[in-house]
């Protein structure tokens, strides 16, 4: 049988710039209210935490239903979340003065069931300025559930308040009234002093968008700019809009196309509109994310997901389709719906409909196929709502040299990674992430075992099992962090492969002196290639034994394919030799 790598998980810094981590999005709440069996699923909440790897779930009753977005405090613990309604603390209980959010015609018939505040994606969270346990959330409110006027209101929670439970100090603040883009989320990103927020917020009909300063001392309309396109309105859609996670580029999906601006996050100024018109090219609205590094755009539009290359020249003629929906159902269609960069780097995409799964972009880092689309790659323990948290990138800092960096505040970088087995069948094969944050310029890798690498997420074969300490230490002019982790890596005894004959046994894997292979049948012939399709090694056995044994001593180290034929019947696999 296949026995497969343990791998234990534990992280600590050296130097460790504690003040510098931020976990604001380490929760995500995902789902509807209280527990309820219905129809042979389970709908209730999920709690998706990201301390762990991969993130751990678990199954909640929510006070609110359908969570538009949720903070945690620094350490990645709950804060709150809401769902445009009410606001619920850290317990998942009604925050101490939490009750009645955007009062009016809609919250009184929408939020008395209890239900959700009808508006798509309408709030977002943010740390204030200068503070480490109060919170603003901005959030929208509307005099009808699909026509205007609408509001921006912000309130102000103090995590501290009611004995560390939350409490509600100020709600339903003005910022604006006016017309609003239904469907398009209150979106935010970082100023370029490193401090404060730009919050933006599209304008319904016309081609303005309203931009808010928030700073430690005020909230601050800063006024509507006209970007060149107005949007056809299409009733009440259910799109994104994102910022990169640089803050240097802004993406409006909407019905009828997306347009995409450049921003000035010294400034909060928008410029240099592209405009993609869904109705003559082959792609569609949906759910859009950007990769960590800012390089890769993702629009998953129902049945694809489809991947842009923001650094291309011709970004629109860069498309590939990564995904393609394989007809999977859980309990219903599984189409490919809204979507976000979780703190691990990974994409993860929400469906059209109420199921109990979430798609993964493993890679997004990565181009075409290999960004590792899994689809249903994450079983939830309830079915979960049409609609993921809204974040901002929390662990951006200030544009440094920017006329507006004249806070003082400094990029003093923060190592951080994820690891994981590139392939069960090389199980001592490991792909590093770098996921470190505040401007890392250099990246130093010490594997444990004596290698080192300059990388910035390299892939590292492992000569043998053991534990291994793996240390990142990134650094740029201001400082340096290093961030280690522990890995247990054990080997594979039999791996266990199923071809056109039946199955076939391979083993050792990792193997370092002869290669035996059992197949159901008597074997033909074997034939062994290295990484880049080379055949290094042939051995005919004239179909007399259904088990054989390769020497692969003189083959160097590294990792190999092999084909097997018996009786006609093929078998594909791969080894390592060590």
């Amino acid at each position: 049988m296949k026995k497969l790598p343990t791998l234990l998980y534990f992280s600590f810094c050296l130097p460790c710039l504690l003040c510098s981590q931020v976990n604001h999005d380490y929760v995500w709440p995902i789902g509807h209210g209280p527990i309820t069996p219905w129809n042979s699923s389970v709908f209730g909440g999920t709690l998706m935490d990201f301390k762990s790897s991969p993130p751990e779930l678990t199954l909640n009753d929510f006070i609110t239903d359908y969570p538009f977005a949720s903070i945690s405090d620094k350490d990645g613990n709950l804060v709150a979340f809401t769902d445009g309604c009410r606001i619920a603390n850290r317990n998942k209980e009604l925050m101490l003065n939490g009750d009645s959010l955007n009062p009016g015609k809609v919250y009184n018939v929408y939020c008395n069931l209890p239900y959700f505040y009808p508006i798509i994606q309408p709030c977002i969270f943010l740390p204030k300025p200068g503070s480490d346990s109060l919170y603003y959330l901005f959030h929208l409110r509307s005099d009808d559930k699909y026509r205007n006027p609408m509001n921006l209101l912000y309130s102000e929670i103090d995590a501290s308040g009611d004995n560390g439970n939350g409490a509600v100090i100020s709600k339903n603040k003005a910022v604006f009234s006016d017309s609003i883009l239904l469907g398009q989320f209150v979106t935010a990103t970082r100023h370029a002093n490193g401090r404060d927020w730009w919050v933006v917020v599209t304008r319904r009909f016309h081609s303005e968008i309203h931009v808010t300063l928030v700073t430690p001392d005020t909230v601050q309309y800063m006024g509507m700019q006209d970007v060149g396109f107005t949007e056809v309105d299409s009733g009440y859609c259910c799109n994104q809009t994102r910022f990169t996670p640089d803050g240097s580029k802004f993406f409006r999906n909407h019905p009828g196309g997306m347009l995409i601006l450049n921003f000035d996050r010294c400034s909060g100024t928008f410029s240099n509109p592209v405009y993609w018109d869904y109705h003559t090219m082959p792609s569609g609205s949906g759910g859009v994310a950007i990769s960590y590094d800012n390089r890769f755009l993702y629009l998953s539009t129902g049945g694809q997901i489809q991947q842009f290359d923001l650094f291309a020249p011709d970004v629109l003629a860069s498309r590939e389709i990564v995904a393609e929906y394989d007809g999977f159902m859980s309990p219903e269609e599984t189409y490919f719906f809204h979507s976000a960069l979780g703190p691990d780097g990974k994409i993860y995409i929400l469906t059209t409909t109420n199921n109990d799964i979430l798609h993964v972009i493993h890679s997004p880092t990565k181009k075409g196929l290999a960004c590792k689309v899994e689809q249903h790659g994450i079983k939830l323990p309830a079915r979960g709502s049409d609609f993921e948290p809204n974040f901002p990138n929390y662990r951006l800092g200030p544009l440094d040299g920017s006329p507006c960096d004249t806070l003082g505040i400094d990029n003093l970088p923060v190592a951080h990674f994820r690891w994981n087995v590139e392939d069960t069948l090389s199980p001592q094969q490991i792909e590093f992430t770098d996921l470190s944050y505040y401007e890392p310029a250099t990246w130093h890798w010490n594997f444990g075992d004596g290698s080192t690498s300059q990388d910035t997420s390299p892939v590292h074969l492992y000569s043998a099992p053991g534990i291994y300490t793996v240390c990142l230490t990134v650094c740029n002019a201001n400082a340096c962090d290093t961030s280690c982790q522990l890995i247990e890596i054990a080997s594979v005894n039999t791996v266990t492969l199923e071809g056109e004959g039946g199955k076939l046994l391979l083993w050792p894997n990792p193997v370092g002196e002869l290669l035996h292979l059992q197949a159901e049948q008597e074997i033909d012939r074997v034939s062994v290639f290295d990484a880049t399709g080379k055949e290094v090694l042939q051995q005919t056995t004239a179909g007399t034994a259904s088990q054989v044994s390769i020497d692969i001593r003189r083959l160097p180290l590294g990792l190999y394919y092999l084909s097997l034929s018996a009786e006609d019947k093929i078998w594909n696999g791969k080894f390592v030799k060590k």
